[in-house]
């Protein structure tokens, strides 16, 4: 047993024979990768119509795009909503309601195309999300 912990610890400082998820990570972490994906802040909101008089919005309908960002008044976050759909939608009436999931912060859209070489890496440079119809 002893033998087998001693070539399961050498196989594990090795890039190319390392197997286990904890080895990986840790040799990624000395090569100055960050190993951990961002998580972003969720929650949940309802959007509603509220009528101030200024505006004859009653009865119609508004189309909210999915992935729209706003921004908090309190924090001066951003946030992204998220729909189960292409859109929201919501008729101007009193009492009507939507409800949407957050996101903190903005999508972002990444990719590239290996060539199959053995430890290739990338370094993305940031773009902002848009979304193509």
């Amino acid at each position: 047993m002893i033998f087998y912990y001693i070539e399961d610890s050498i196989t594990g400082l090795n890039i190319r024979t390392a197997y286990r998820p904890d080895q990986i990570k840790g040799l990624a972490m000395l090569a100055g990768h960050d190993t951990a994906r961002p998580i972003a802040a969720r929650g949940a909101c309802e959007i509603y119509y509220v009528d101030t008089g200024n505006y004859q919005l009653n009865g119609l309908v508004c189309y909210i795009p999915n992935k729209t960002k706003v921004t908090c008044k309190r924090n001066g976050l951003t946030y992204t909503i998220l729909f189960g759909a292409n859109n929201g939608k919501i008729t101007m009436n009193s009492g009507n309601r939507l409800a949407a999931n957050l996101i903190q912060g903005e999508i972002k859209l990444q990719s590239a195309t290996g060539t199959g070489q053995a430890l290739q890496s990338f370094n993305f440079a940031e773009r902002n999300y848009h979304e193509v119809d």
